[in-house]
């Protein structure tokens, strides 16, 4: 860190120390461009950095490093390095505020689309007007495209001709320091003379030219060469050696060149002075300053020699026409300025390089043209226009004819942009084919063209067209409007002379459809041509099919277009098609109400026109048809007021789809029922009932009921409704689905059998061959449906009243440690068990009571008192008749919960003891028995005798908690009684392979 530090000092002191010497040199000007030598301090500063920071240092300040890290204090010669970095494209520094090309709409339109005020859409309120033009790629992405006139899209500005030619250019610009110097070149200190002696002695020398312009000629002496151009050095040097050494001849060639120092100043990206090469010119300069900014004038560079003007510089010269004649080659202390940019014209459209130009000498429209390349084969200068500010300030447009030989001579003004217009995009004497073809396009059109000229098979298609249905799109003269024709593909290849072959008009459009495809994309495209050519107070040609066909939505409506055209551009119908009831909706251009009518799906209705507007539903016979016409049921309810009731009817009962339905003209209650799917297979069709709602004198509403007699067509089917009515259809009586129950277990043909209404469970053991001799009739198990939806809703009742207690103690238990976390460990317990266990819906049966055998299998009659009476079933009812099963189970809170063999004779307590008695945490005053029927009996421990202590062959001992010791459980030694009981009873069906 210390020496992080130090280094950080010394690289401060070393950049003060060398940004004065910098400083120092642009305040005294040339007198010492050519002496600057950095002091050994300086030098000390410099040594210290890293090397990178040296070479940059030494870079920017003209210094050969290589010279300054080796402690030399020589003349500097030339080191090309990149004076002034590039710089970033598109840099907005200094940049230049243009003109905006834009009328005043169309600017406060793109002002208000940036979002921001100020039409930049940057934010900051500073709003940088600029020259538009079609072609302008660098508009980032986003940037919002405003119309001019509502001819064309422009994105938001032209740019500056040329600046780019010095933003994002990672090389260096200096020049090559190795190449052959010109005749004419200057000799100055600080060059390097090679003399190649051949002849008598060969040797060759590397003569430096030194502060007088001297060089030290070894043998020869001082000879001064400064000011010498290079021609006049060589013969001047071979005339030296070939008087003074006889024998001797020399060849002459320049060594390392001296570096200079120019000032770049005015509007240079970087102003300052810099060292350059001998052999730089201008524009070697100015790429080592970093170039023009944006406020600089690229055509009139001016070189200054000793406070006069030398030379001047035009850099469009150089870009447009690669002509350097004006660069010239620069001295020691040549001053470069750049002048503030002059008059500029923007150029926009499609010209080969829009752009904004600076004048020099232009004065005309041609002129100014021909700076930005001349028009694109695309372009029609008949329609340009220049737009200007005239003298109050406002912007005018005029419209010039730049295909004319006198337009080009009108002259233009400082901040003019001229728009060249391109062609119209649209063709002209062609047709189009698109679509599932095989060879989409244009086509040239002919007087008599017709559709087969475009598909004279249907191997021009790709597979699988829809031939019944293509479209022609045609523009209507004037206007332009859109008509839509259907085309007939079959019968146009088929019959290519006739009617459905039809003739084709210069821009039509043919598009054909694939059966395999959806219509979305091009159908979609067509009515959105449709609503925005459609007039005030009408309906777009549009009209909408929905229900059950292939391709339901919105179709455009062509000429002469039918119901029936209407289903094939949907592709037609589903099958379970309900041909005899269809909705047809309405609309009135007039009053903008919604009618309805049913129609049938023949002939004559499918014959008739589509009007605008229209929508056709089509049914299916088992769809709920009050949704598919949700829709329309809304609308007709929003139009109701006052004075017009709603158009609404409802049926309800047993029909295919009850529900709200529109009233049509004329509606009967036949055609209510039809178009509500029919009567199911339970309605009565003998009669039915209308409950009416009228309006008195009062105006208070009363209610009637009228009965229909079905079998009539005056008093039934025939009957008209009215607004509000709504229709029941009864239900045949004594009507009973098919339902049906399931014996399993030891009887002589287990299954499932159909019931009807009176079958009990006696009915049902007849049926099926009645028990085995393997069979336990007093642990059957009997399950009931609605038993188990009733029993699961109790236990997820306990399981929210359990979950809410345990939450309880252990809020309890975090305050008191007295028992609390045992009732909340076991409270966790019965939870987790709830989670795992499923309601069964099982009803406790006396089977052998109900079969009148209780004496033939030893069971007392008392055992049986409750539950003895025959059961009526139910659907889905279930009996499992299990195997005698000798086993006797202890649970809970025993040494070893395990089953034993069933031993007559032997009472609860001495299987409890079979189990290793009771453990500490038992409670054996709440023992109960699960009978083997699912029946429960508490165990009563008596001073004189014991109650329900006697143990039958599959009954279960449950020894609960003691729950007392866990706090106030009473609740939840219910809950686990019901789980034990669940656990038994799936343990039965578990012996007859039921679960």
């Amino acid at each position: 860190m210390i020496a992080s530090s130090y280094r950080k000092i010394a690289f401060k002191k070393a950049t003060i120390s060398l940004t004065a010497v910098f400083f120092l040199v642009l305040v005294l000007g040339p007198t010492i461009a050519t002496a600057l030598t950095p002091t050994p301090q300086q030098i000390q500063a410099l040594q210290s950095l890293p090397e990178s920071e040296q070479r940059r240092l030494a870079a920017q300040l003209g210094i050969d490093f290589d010279s300054v890290s080796t402690g030399e204090s020589s003349q500097p010669t030339y080191v090309a390095t990149d004076s002034v970095q590039p710089r970033i494209a598109d840099e907005d520094s200094n940049e230049r505020p243009s003109h905006s090309v834009l009328p005043l709409s169309a600017q406060q339109s793109k002002s208000s689309l940036n979002g921001d005020g100020d039409g930049d859409g940057d934010g900051d309120g500073d709003d940088k007007q600029g020259f538009l033009t079609e072609t302008d790629s660098s508009n980032s992405e986003g940037d919002d495209l405003v119309k001019d006139d509502g001819l064309e899209e422009v994105p938001a500005e032209l740019k500056l001709f040329g600046y780019d030619l010095f933003a994002g250019v990672p090389s260096t610009f200096a020049p090559v320091s190795d190449i052959p110097v010109s005749s004419d070149y200057l000799i100055g200190p600080g060059d390097s003379i090679i003399v190649q002696f051949y002849g008598k002695e060969s040797t060759r020398y590397e003569l430096a030219v030194d502060r007088e312009g001297s060089i030290a000629f070894p043998e020869i002496g001082p000879l001064t060469v400064s000011g010498m151009n290079f021609s006049e050095l060589k013969q001047h040097i071979q005339k030296v050696v070939s008087e003074q050494m006889i024998g001797v001849k020399a060849t002459v060639t320049m060594g390392a060149l001296r570096a200079i120092r120019v000032f770049v100043l005015g509007d240079a990206y970087r102003p300052g002075s810099y060292t350059v090469s001998s052999l730089s010119t201008m524009t070697n300069a100015l790429f080592a300053s970093g170039g023009i900014t944006e406020v600089g004038s690229l055509r009139r560079i001016q070189l200054k020699r000793r406070g006069k003007v030398v030379g001047e510089f035009d850099l469009y010269d150089l870009l447009l026409k690669g002509d350097t004649r004006d660069d010239q080659r620069l001295l020691p202390g040549d001053v470069i300025f750049i002048p503030t940019i002059g008059k500029t014209v923007g150029v926009s459209g499609e010209v080969k390089r829009p752009a904004i130009y600076e004048l020099k000498n232009e004065e005309s429209v041609s002129e100014i043209v021909s700076l930005a390349g001349g028009f694109l084969p695309t372009a029609f200068p008949s329609a340009s226009k220049i737009e200007r500010i005239d003298a109050r300030g406002n912007r005018t447009v005029m419209d010039i004819d730049l295909s004319s030989s006198s337009a080009g001579a009108i002259g233009v003004r400082d901040a003019d942009t001229i728009r060249v217009f391109s062609v119209l995009d649209a063709l002209e004497d062609v047709v189009l084919l698109s679509g599932h073809v095989n060879r989409p396009g244009g086509f040239a059109w002919r007087e008599g063209m017709r559709v087969t000229d475009l598909v004279p098979t249907v191997s021009s298609l790709q597979a699988n067209p829809d031939l019944n249905y293509a479209l022609i799109k045609r523009e209507l003269k004037p206007t332009r409007e859109i008509k839509l024709l259907k085309v007939d593909l079959n019968l146009a290849i088929r019959m290519p002379k006739s009617n459905a072959n039809i003739a084709l008009q210069s821009n039509d459009e043919l598009f054909v459809f694939g059966l395999g495809e959806h219509r979305k994309g091009y159908v979609d495209e067509l009515n959105e041509q449709l609503r925005f050519q459609t007039t005030l107070g009408n309906y777009p040609k549009t009209a909408v099919i929905l229900g059950n066909v292939y391709e339901p939505g919105e179709y455009p409506i062509h000429q002469d277009m039918t119901y029936g055209d209407l289903l094939e551009a949907a592709l037609s119908t589903k099958p379970e098609t309900d041909f005899k009831q269809a909705v047809l909706a309405h609309r009135s251009s007039k009053k903008g109400t919604l009618s309805v009518e049913l129609i049938a799906l023949n002939k004559a209705s499918l014959s008739r026109e589509v009007q605008p507007g229209d929508q056709l539903f089509v049914f299916d016979f088992v769809e709920n048809r009050t949704e598919t016409l949700a829709l329309v049921t809304a609308q007709l309810e929003l139009q109701s007021s006052l004075e017009v009731a709603p158009q609404l009817v409802s049926v309800t009962g047993f029909v295919e789809s009850p529900g709200q339905y529109p009233l049509t003209f004329g509606v009967t209650v036949g055609e209510l029922v039809e178009l509500s799917g029919g009567f199911t297979q339970e309605a009565f069709p003998l009669s039915a009932e209308i409950t009416r709602y009228e309006l008195d004198e009062r105006k208070h509403q009363i209610t009637r009921r009228i009965s229909l007699d079905l079998t009539t067509a005056e008093n039934g089917l025939d009957t008209i409704l009215q607004s509000r009515d709504q229709l029941y259809i009864k239900q045949t009586p004594n009507w009973n689905e098919r339902k049906s129950v399931t014996i399993s277990g030891e009887v002589n043909f287990p299954g499932d059998y159909p019931i009807y209404r009176g079958d009990t469970i006696t009915v049902l053991l007849e049926r099926a061959g009645g028990l085995t001799e393997y069979a336990q009739p007093e642990a059957s198990v009997f399950l009931r449906e609605s038993l188990r939806e009733r029993e699961q809703q109790q236990l997820d009742r306990f399981r929210k009243r359990l979950e809410r207690d345990v939450k309880g103690l252990e809020v309890e238990a975090s305050q008191d440690l007295t028992g609390k976390q045992n009732s909340e460990s076991f409270g966790n317990q019965l939870l987790d068990q709830l989670d795992t266990s499923e309601a069964t819906g099982r009803l406790v049966i006396n089977l052998p009571a109900i079969l009148n055998s209780a004496a033939e299998q030893g069971i007392s009659g008392s055992e049986f008192d409750n539950g003895s009476a025959d059961i009526e079933l139910k659907d889905l009812d279930r009996l499992i008749i299990p195997a005698q099963n000798p086993e006797v189970t202890v649970l809970g809170e025993v040494q070893f919960p395990t089953s034993h063999v069933y031993r007559k004779g032997d009472d609860v307590f001495d299987y409890i003891e079979s189990s290793g008695g009771y453990n500490s945490r038992s409670d054996d005053n709440r023992i109960y028995i699960i009978k083997a029927s699912g029946r429960v009996a508490a165990v009563k421990n008596g001073w004189f005798f014991d109650k329900n202590t006697q143990i039958g062959a599959g009954d279960t001992i449950v020894v609960p908690y003691y729950l007392y010791s866990v706090g106030p459980m009473t609740y939840w030694s219910n809950v686990s009684q019901v789980l034990f009981q669940l656990a038994t009873t799936v343990a039965a069906l578990n012996t007859v392979g039921i679960f």
